[in-house]
């Protein structure tokens, strides 16, 4: 009968085990996981002051307006330019909605101003006010000129 050698995986395996078991179990026996607590939170590491706040307002929402009040549907973010005194809202139909606010005895208006489709989610003016910037949830970003022209920027963020 022939005598044979066991395979090399199964020397490795064992020389592996003899080596390491020895050292987990001298690890478990030399430390203890139930003990490990975080290390308490410094209040001076805090960067800014703590200032207590009510949980409720009565006067702010007396003395707030609303505006487009079931003539916007769905509004999910704004954008307002404070000198033509407009807000762009972004509404879950979507539709960017114009909505003119000031001084009129009427109410603000209310303009179906663009349809970009989808879910648009998020709003931003462009610093030079030329454009609107629209972040769609499906599309991507698109840019949407005063004129009302629909560009897409991007649809797709690192590959």
């Amino acid at each position: 009968m022939a005598k044979t050698d066991s395979p090399p995986y199964l020397r490795l395996s064992l020389i592996f085990l003899s080596i390491s078991l020895p050292s987990l179990l001298f690890q478990l026996l030399l430390n203890r996981f139930d003990e490990l607590n975080p290390a308490p939170h410094p209040p001076e590491a805090l960067s800014r002051v703590l200032v207590p706040v009510r949980k409720h307002f009565d006067r702010i929402v007396e003395a707030t307006e609303r505006i487009g009040d079931g003539l916007v549907d769905g509004p999910e973010d704004f954008a307002y330019d404070a000198e033509s005194g407009v807000v762009y809202t972004s509404c879950a139909d979507g539709w960017i909605r114009r909505v003119k606010v000031g001084d009129s005895v009427v109410g603000p208006a209310v303009e179906k101003w663009v349809r970009v489709g989808g879910r648009p989610l998020g709003l931003a003016l462009r610093p030079d006010k030329m454009a609107v910037l629209v972040a769609e949830a499906y599309k991507g970003l698109m840019q949407v000129t005063m004129e009302g022209h629909i560009e897409l920027l991007t649809d797709e963020a690192e590959g």
